[in-house]
């Protein structure tokens, strides 16, 4: 009875999934495994409340469950800030073991109390957890404990390390997975592929985390592998390929990396299209020396900040002659007031605005990237590698006034839908968006376009860089389809910086 009435407030106050149970997002289960797993749900709920101390039967009856569809519990980490200089970055480490729940950080002011952030990697499985203390404050927030600073230094905040102890209810993960079914075997012939991907990547994983992560990554490469194989078969115009990202689910990687936070334009002067005007039949600015090579943006959701360097560096190298690698952390740094966020995401023309506010921006080499938003702005004038007036936007959604404006002015920043697992496994060919996303979440630069053979067929395709290594795509470029319905809505919200 506990148990459904836990069930109960779970669905009825937060909206998720109406009662449906899946495990790891597997697939559509049947019949019988919704009942199993229900069965399991309560089997569960019994064995956490006969190890319960009295206290957590009471957390149980009265469950605290969090109010937001995205499934984030609030839990305090009893950790104070005696950072002297910079304050204090507060790390919570996977509780539960690392498997359940993505690591959280949070950046504290000397002297003030910390709180941090546990988020289940997959909500579906929140109603079995529940009773095991994952999606409430992971069994009370007294629990949390902190270690001792690991180290302060002039260009970095003092950093604590901050655990969950045990909860005196929770079953081990392994006995968990394995009652839900989850923790099926890995495939013995990929073992080799999965050590050789871990030692390219320099992964590693603590305990039980490898199971979870080598599961993700087996499943991403059997959906890579069926894209390839209907791809020899003409049904598709690109292929994919295994990379960096490969242990990451699709939610996780698009919480990560995209990063990209449209709002509403002010309309600041467009560029002005003429019908007059006629577009080169392709261009390509990196063949003329505009752009800087591909880099990347680590486990930061910075890309809107590589988008506007992207362009920027581009403009100078008009004014100058010279292409100077600019700083995407100087952005990072500097652009909060304006409300970006950092590595949790921002808009490129707040970046523009920022450098014509500034009259300046910094170079790499002078203000280094270090993938962090926890460090104050530390623009120096005397360093200033770049410079901008103002910035224009390129009417929305028109393909063709895009056309025109990189033709006419150089790269120019642009934004994406990025959110399919096709994109984030990307390797050749000319991609083309499932049919009506353009749900802008992801910044890139556009460096031109032009015209594939294939077959008896000329295909045209826009150029775009990307932010996520050579690793990634065509050497870090992606071939995206053009004059097709505004793919993937490269077209939506186009912008570049003028003199």
């Amino acid at each position: 009875m506990l148990e459904w009435k836990t069930s109960w407030h779970l669905h009825s106050q937060s909206g998720w999934d109406k009662g449906a149970v899946t495990a790891l997002d597997l697939g559509k289960p049947r019949q019988w495994k919704l009942w199993l797993l229900e069965g399991l749900r309560h089997l569960i709920s019994v064995l956490a409340m006969l190890s319960a101390p009295p206290e957590q039967l009471e957390q149980l009856r009265n469950p605290r469950v969090p109010q937001r569809r995205s499934g984030v519990s609030t839990a305090s980490s009893g950790c104070v800030c005696a950072g002297q200089r910079k304050g204090c970055k507060l790390i919570l480490e996977n509780p539960l073991g690392g498997i359940l729940v993505k690591s959280q950080t949070s950046q504290l002011r000397a002297g003030t109390q910390g709180r941090l952030q546990a988020r289940p990697l997959h909500r579906n499985l929140l109603p079995l957890l529940l009773p095991l203390g994952a999606g409430t404050d992971f069994c009370a927030s007294p629990r949390f404990s902190c270690s001792q600073p690991l180290g302060c230094s002039a260009q970095g905040p003092l950093t604590h390390s901050c655990h969950p102890q045990p909860c005196a209810m929770a079953l081990s993960l392994g006995l968990l997975l394995a009652l839900l079914g989850c923790a099926t075997a890995p495939d013995p012939a990929l073992e080799e592929a999965w050590q050789g991907w871990k030692s390219l990547h320099a992964k590693e994983y603590l305990g039980e985390a490898e199971a979870l992560r080598r599961q993700v990554w087996e499943q991403n490469l059997r959906r890579i592998q069926q894209h390839n194989r209907e791809e020899r078969q003409g049904k598709h115009s690109y292929r994919l390929a295994m990379n960096r990202f490969g242990d990451l689910t699709n939610q996780e990687f698009n919480e990560l990396m995209n990063g990209y936070t449209p709002v509403p334009r002010e309309e600041p002067a467009e560029f002005q299209t003429s019908a007059a005007l006629e577009s080169p039949m392709k261009v390509d600015w990196r063949a003329k020396g505009y752009v800087t090579p591909v880099k990347f943006q680590g486990d930061c959701g910075s890309c809107w900040a590589f988008s506007a360097t992207g362009a920027l560096e581009g403009l100078t190298f008009r004014q100058t002659g010279k292409l100077v690698a600019l700083s995407e952390q100087n952005l990072i740094d500097c652009t909060k007031n304006l409300g970006n966020m950092g590595c949790r995401g921002g808009y490129t023309q707040r970046a523009f605005q920022y450098v014509r506010d500034n009259s300046g921006l910094s170079s790499e080499r002078a203000y280094p990237y270090t993938g962090t938003d926890n460090s104050p702005c530390r623009y120096e004038p005397s360093y200033k590698a770049a410079n901008c007036s103002g910035f224009r936007t390129v009417p929305r959604g028109s393909e063709a006034a895009l056309a025109q404006a990189v033709a006419a002015v150089g790269p120019v920043s642009v934004a994406v839908d990025a959110s399919s697992y096709t994109f984030r496994f990307y390797s050749s060919g000319i991609f083309t968006c499932p049919y009506g996303q353009q749900q802008l979440n992801h910044a890139m630069l556009l460096v031109g376009y032009n015209t594939a053979h294939l077959g008896t067929y000329n295909v045209n395709y826009w150029i775009l860089k990307n932010s996520w290594s050579e690793g990634w795509g065509q050497k870090g470029y992606m071939f995206l389809l053009k004059n097709a319905h505004n793919q993937c809505g490269v077209a939506s919200d186009g912008s570049y910086p003028v003199a």
